[in-house]
């Protein structure tokens, strides 16, 4: 790319997928799905949205759907078998080509569709949650997730500038939250102990075995050999089991540790303005992407938006000052400065 050799390196891509599908005939293999990703990157750089696309489908479909026969009687279509950053990556990738693609026809139809690519990927995020430990936030996604929120904060701030649809003002806002709160979430969920819940100890082993089992049967039936891979899947098939009773019991018996754990849902902006008391209140939610600050200012009975450069604050401030707040609550992003708050 950087030495625009671009046909030099499809024909060494074209070679790496053949070798690869020899390899992986799986094709679910972490090192495999690295060359699809590294694939679009280079049709990318060319405005090749299209067959960028196409090669980042391929690890999606490749991490999502898998035959697997569990015994010899029965065949059961799974909708995971493991939960690889490489997947997020190609998730996220996919929205911002399609980003891209919208800006470069001017259809909104794929803009719309990269927002809902992003909502895919939480879905399956939240329903695979319960097999990560701390290592795995801290070390695999942290990132990902982060940049996973902040492309969904563009996307939909663009529909909602472009189609003034309050549904965008909201997605925009949830992903907004989602930057904040949903990360320091994430880190939660994977806590392997939680001091404060007055859990037995006994409980907290039980759920940490469980998820690094899970794990590491996951990755076997991926990278072991054809024997170690049946062996796996076997036993998924048993600890699956095992799971779903386990976390069945720990919600019915110790409901406020799993939903604190295991049920984040972002506050919406009409769940905030019922809980502002009066019309003298005024909420100041700020997220810095890209070097562009995201501000919503939610009130009572009104929401305004603003994506300024850090120097643009005096048109806020005048509308605050004119609507006579008597109480201003600011909820920062890590990269807020607040000498400019300040002034």
């Amino acid at each position: 790319i950087q030495n625009h050799q671009n046909s030099a390196a499809k024909k060494e891509l074209v070679n790496a997928i053949s070798l690869g599908e020899q390899i992986f005939p799986k094709k679910r293999h972490p090192t495999f799905i690295k060359t699809y990703l590294l694939g679009s990157k280079i049709y990318f750089d060319q405005k090749l949205y299209t067959k960028s696309i196409e090669l980042l489908n391929k690890p999606i479909e490749a991490s999502l759907s898998e035959d697997i026969l569990w015994n010899h009687q029965d065949e059961i279509k799974t909708n995971w078998v493991e939960f690889i950053p490489e997947y997020l990556e190609a998730m996220v990738e996919k929205s911002n080509v399609l980003f891209k693609m919208g800006l470069q026809t001017d259809q909104i139809n794929y803009i719309e569709q990269a927002s809902n690519e992003l909502y895919d990927c939480i879905a399956v995020i939240q329903k695979h949650q319960k097999r990560r430990t701390s290592d795995d936030i801290s070390k695999k996604y942290y990132l990902l997730y982060k940049k996973l929120y902040e492309n969904g904060l563009k996307i939909n701030y663009y529909l909602w500038k472009t189609t003034r649809q309050n549904k965008y003002l909201y997605q925009a806002f949830e992903f907004a939250e989602r930057n904040k709160n949903g990360l320091s979430v994430e880190l939660l969920q994977g806590m392997d102990v939680f001091p404060i819940s007055n859990m037995p100890e006994s409980t907290l082993r039980k759920e940490y075995q469980l998820k690094k089992d899970i794990q590491y049967y996951q990755t076997l039936s991926i990278e072991g050999n054809e024997n170690q891979q049946s062996q796996a899947l076997k036993k998924l098939m048993l600890l699956y089991n095992e799971e779903e009773k386990f976390y069945h019991n720990l919600e019915k018996f110790h409901p406020k540790y799993y939903q604190s754990k295991y049920e984040f849902t972002p506050i919406t902006v009409r769940e905030i303005q019922d809980k502002i008391p009066n019309k003298e209140v005024l909420m100041w939610h700020t997220t810095f992407v890209d070097g562009i600050e995201y501000i919503f200012l939610i009130s009572k009975n009104k929401v305004l938006t603003y994506d300024y450069q850090a120097e643009k604050y005096i048109p806020i401030i005048n509308k605050i000052a004119q609507n006579n707040y008597k109480e201003l609550i600011v909820i920062p992003d890590f990269s807020t400065k607040w000498n400019r708050l300040e002034a």
